[in-house]
């Protein structure tokens, strides 16, 4: 499955902007587990999705959409991994960027209820 294969899959050497990796999510950002060498190591909270690079940051994260869910992460460069161009088109991107017009005229305090 893809979690087997995840860590035999190259690291990117130069990310691209916009790009297609996939990407370890984790289900909580304190439950990162190590192996021996100090790599991320597959656990039941590691989660992988496809991700497009937004922004790499100066401390060496990187900003990323989840094409399949809709909405942004932040991972660190380890967490990303080439994705094989077929698996990728396989299947076509599972959430849709969409801006409801006028929602800007809707107060805050029910501003979060219109987004969820």
């Amino acid at each position: 499955g893809i979690c087997d294969n995840f860590y035999s899959w190259p690291m990117p050497k130069d990310l691209k902007h916009s790009n297609i990796y996939a990407g370890m999510v984790l289900a909580d950002a304190d439950d990162v587990v190590y192996d021996e060498e100090g790599k991320e190591k597959l656990s039941d909270e590691n989660k992988f999705y496809r991700v497009r690079v937004l922004r790499e940051n100066q401390d060496g994260s990187v900003d990323c959409y989840l094409p399949d869910h809709g909405h942004d992460e932040l991972l660190n460069r380890s967490q990303l991994r080439e994705i094989d161009p077929h698996l990728n088109l396989s299947l076509s991107y599972q959430a849709v960027m969409a801006k409801l017009h006028g929602l800007d005229n809707i107060s805050d305090s029910v501003k979060h209820m219109a987004v969820h």
